[in-house]
């Protein structure tokens, strides 16, 4: 997503340079070819900037309440429920209604963090001191 000052300065870049899309992205770095297309579109139709625009979301609220009992019925999977109805394209979307519709039920895995600096000193002091080091944690 591109700022309004961001669109601002290819519509200018893209003017300045007259209409050339591949000099305003060498110069910009941004944004695609269709992105400034459609941006210049716009701005010749309206003679204003494109806003962004927020895409929202095509399924209704029967259909996120259907998925967020499934996940619950069925073992809490992300992606066992988005097979099994279809929808949404994304976990991250299911986890957004989850959060929202069931806040707090939605299953979380546990991690494991990186050894720290210390665990490191202290395995290498005991290798070199031919003492045994708890190989599961590294």
């Amino acid at each position: 997503m591109y700022s309004a000052k961001q669109r601002k300065a290819a519509i200018d870049t893209f003017i300045r340079f007259d209409h050339s899309h591949a000099d305003t992205i060498a110069e910009l770095g941004y944004p695609s070819r269709a992105a400034l297309r459609m941006w210049w579109k716009e701005y010749e139709k309206t003679g204003q900037l494109p806003q962004r625009r927020r895409r929202e979301l095509s399924f209704g609220t029967r259909q996120t309440k259907t998925a967020v009992a499934c996940y619950l019925k069925h073992g809490k999977s992300l992606s066992r429920t988005r097979r099994a109805l279809g929808h949404p394209k994304s976990s991250a979307a299911l986890a957004k209604w989850m959060d929202k519709l069931a806040h707090g039920r939605r299953k979380m895995r546990k991690t494991r963090s990186a050894p720290g600096v210390e665990e490191k000193i202290e395995a290498v002091a005991a290798l070199e001191a031919g003492t045994a080091v708890d190989a599961g944690r590294l």
